[in-house]
């Protein structure tokens, strides 16, 4: 292993950089004068980061199938489906229930009302009851003048006082009894009080109505928060399947686009390779470039910057030639830099 100097490396920003670049072309560094940095005194480094090679590097993300993105359509379709479904199974359940409410609570009322007399026919009905028990026996100018012999229940009107009183014996004592008709309806129930009553249940229905209808619409509200996260999710998972979909036909290397994974290129003349845009992390490249003129076709690679560029030997390049007629193929990764390998 040759020891080679730190300044042979000063291209390179990152010193750190400058260090794994020397133990990849397989040299010791000098740091400093008579001081050399071997690679047993750095950590161990993932293959990754010498090889260059996509296949060794780890946790790269799963890239989805057609058939994967056709299922999680379906899925969402369906789901969409049962959520609407749902949602207008619970608004006409809502409405079924109001009216049931407000029906219930009519009859309800309806039925207070019904069972209840009003204060004038209560004392007709009394008046009514009473009277018919008693023996009317007419009027007399006043009180002085109701017969001693009269029999029990006998009724009588006494003119100057304006009332009826009725005949009782008891215990062999005569005793008239005025016939009142006012009756204590405190411990009754009134119509207004029924009406009441009946007010403050259909109140009381109203406010569930409205708890249930709240309820509802925050349900709604959500189911329609979550259809939009899985409506989001697909169009991500569409994006990225689009890329790997199909490929780019080019016919020239300068300002390559990034929507495919895999591109196509017939190329008649020499050209820079370049991309249209920045690739995201993670993904990969494949170009096939084809030589469709009648001399031979130079690349140019870049390899500085953001690019590092090697032939299938590890070898540095910043060009490959593509003879007429044939073809090479060049791929790109996007890990911390653009690692470019070619099969030429």
């Amino acid at each position: 292993m040759a020891d080679v100097k730190f300044s042979e490396f000063a291209h390179i920003d990152d010193p750190k950089r400058a260090i794994l670049v020397g133990f990849v072309e397989g040299e010791n560094v000098q740091v400093a004068a008579g001081s050399f940095v071997t690679p047993d005194d750095l950590p161990s480094l993932a293959l990754v980061a010498t090889s260059g090679d996509y296949g060794d590097l780890t946790g790269k993300p799963e890239i989805p199938t057609q058939a994967y993105i056709d299922e999680a359509d379906s899925a969402l379709g369906e789901r969409i489906t049962d959520e609407t479904t749902r949602a207008t199974g619970a608004e006409t359940a809502l409405g079924d229930r109001i009216d049931a409410v407000k029906a219930s609570s009519e009859a309800y009322t309806d039925q207070r009302l019904t069972n209840y007399l009003t204060e004038e026919e209560t004392y007709d009905a009394i008046e009514e009851r009473e009277t018919g028990a008693l023996n009317d026996q007419g009027s007399v100018p006043s009180r002085a003048d109701l017969p001693i012999g009269a029999a029990d229940f006998d009724l009588y009107y006494i003119e100057d006082e304006d009332i009826d009183v009725y005949a009782r014996n008891i215990g062999g004592v005569l005793t008239w009894k005025t016939l009142n008709f006012t009756v204590d309806l405190s411990e009754y129930e009134t119509t207004a009080g029924s009406t009441e009553k009946a007010q403050a249940a259909l109140s009381s229905a109203n406010a569930h109505t409205d708890e249930v209808r709240n309820t509802l619409s925050e349900q709604i509200a959500d189911v329609g928060a979550d259809i939009a996260n899985v409506e989001s999710d697909l169009q991500s998972l569409e994006a990225d399947s689009g890329f790997y979909v199909g490929y780019n036909g080019i016919t020239t290397l300068e300002g390559v686009p990034i929507t495919k994974r895999s591109v196509l290129a017939d190329l008649s003349g020499d050209g820079l390779l370049s991309l249209d845009g920045t690739l995201p992390a993670g993904r990969e490249m494949s170009i096939k470039a084809r030589n469709a003129g009648e001399t031979d076709v130079t690349i140019t690679i870049p390899n500085d910057g953001i690019w590092e560029s090697k032939n299938t030997k590890g070898e540095n390049i910043d060009s490959v030639v593509v003879p007429v007629g044939g073809a090479i193929e060049i791929n790109i990764w996007a890990l911390d830099k653009l690692i470019v390998k070619t099969d030429a």
